[in-house]
């Protein structure tokens, strides 16, 4: 029985035996969270590299499969670094993160069953969906405030949809767009 799984290891060992963690010299970090079904069930610990580079969350499809997260029927594109892409199969997890002042921060995030291990991270998507930022600097995730950017209230719809001229079937009120059967 898997009871965690360390995705990884971005640690090294010095000449002196001493251990570093490699996101000291080039800002790279992993983070620990926990995943599992969001049809309930185990929640499994994981640790995975913070990549703001990443659309969404991957982790290996073995380990996916065995939390029983099922894959969506469209497979999707993904580019990597070096230029090349990989398609694989994208499902829906519940991830969760504990930050440094004991928050906890969860929700239903988009993962890639990345064919090894060799891609699994912390995505873009799952930062924007728990709504935290990365402070590299430090090498940790922080809780930000949820951000509604653009048009500050209702939208007028008689000023940019005028009433003459709709097509047969468009009805148009100052509090809505609807169709009707013609």
């Amino acid at each position: 029985m898997i009871r965690g799984i360390n995705l990884l290891i971005l640690s090294l060992s010095n000449h002196h035996g001493e251990r570093r963690h490699e996101g000291k010299r080039n800002g790279r970090f992993c983070y620990r969270g926990v995943i599992g079904n969001i049809s309930g069930g185990d929640m499994h610990p994981v640790s995975a590299l913070v990549d703001t580079g990443a659309t969404e969350s991957a982790f290996p499809a073995d380990f996916l499969e065995y939390l029983r997260i099922q894959p969506t029927e469209r497979r999707m594109q993904y580019v990597l670094a070096d230029g090349s892409s990989l398609e694989c199969p994208r499902g829906f997890a519940h991830i969760s993160i504990t930050v440094r002042s004991g928050e906890t921060l969860s929700g239903i995030c988009p993962v890639a069953f990345w064919p090894d291990e060799s891609g699994q991270c912390i995505g873009a998507t799952t930062l924007q969906i728990l709504t935290l930022a990365v402070d590299s600097a430090n090498e940790e995730l922080v809780p930000v405030a949820a951000l509604r950017r653009g048009w500050p209230g209702a939208i007028p719809l008689n000023r940019f949809i005028p009433n003459a001229g709709h097509p047969a079937g468009v009805s148009v009120s100052s509090s809505s767009i609807g169709c009707s059967a013609v």
